[in-house]
């Protein structure tokens, strides 16, 4: 819970999973089914930071790692390597 402006706040959401890491932080798992493309990426990472937050307020050790589980995605590297290597 929280409050702003005088507003009650609740905050909800389910996390896919939970690992401790072996250097004793914790890895936030976020599973996602279906087609995986760029926008939904860019998604995932707002909604990982989200999940971030609630851990904190809930008293969790610090998140060191996110891990993408995408289990239907196929990458296409050239598509990848086109987007994160600058033309020479």
């Amino acid at each position: 819970y929280d409050n702003f402006n005088g507003a009650e706040i609740i905050w909800v959401g389910m996390v896919d999973g939970i690992i401790r890491h072996p250097d004793g932080g914790l890895v936030l798992v976020e599973l996602k089914t279906g087609n995986m493309n760029l926008g939904k990426l860019a998604r995932t990472r707002h909604e990982l930071c989200y999940y971030n937050m609630i851990l904190k307020k809930l008293g969790y050790d610090e998140i060191t790692h996110f891990l993408y589980i995408a289990p239907d995605y196929e990458l296409m590297v050239s598509l990848f390597l086109s987007r994160c290597l600058p033309e020479v």
